[in-house]
């Protein structure tokens, strides 16, 4: 099977997620070579398949890493629950705090670091 095309409208929407894969032509693994349905632009996926590899298959995390172009080290992480999502969340949560940072800055000409913003928002949570 070919390998799966380039989906503009696919690519958006993993970019708009945070789990867009910047660097998928360095997944190596055979999955990802010639399928329609293993897409090396989907981080998700690529994470989920190389954890299965490790969990399931019993591969060991540095051959699994080098196949699925993630780090060893970080890729250890990625054991818990949140081994799918990682931190893809956390990063968007913190630029969304940055984003409301320079709002503030622009409409009411004051400066308020993103970290602030965070607290007070768990602050008023809890």
């Amino acid at each position: 099977m070919p390998r799966a095309k380039n989906n503009l409208g696919k690519h958006t929407a993993l970019q708009q997620q945070g789990t867009l894969n910047l660097r998928p032509e360095d997944v190596i693994h055979p999955l990802f070579q010639d399928s329609e349905f293993f897409d090396a632009h989907d981080l998700v996926q690529v994470k989920y398949e190389m954890l299965r590899q490790v969990r399931v298959d019993k591969r060991p995390i540095s051959q699994a890493a080098k196949e699925f172009s993630r780090s060893a080290q970080r890729s250890q992480a990625y054991t818990g629950d949140d081994a799918v999502r990682g931190r893809a969340a956390q990063r968007r949560a913190i630029a969304g705090f940055a984003q409301l940072a320079e709002a503030v800055k622009r409409k009411f000409n004051l400066r308020v670091h993103p970290r602030s913003i965070e607290r007070q928002l768990l602050r008023e949570k809890n």
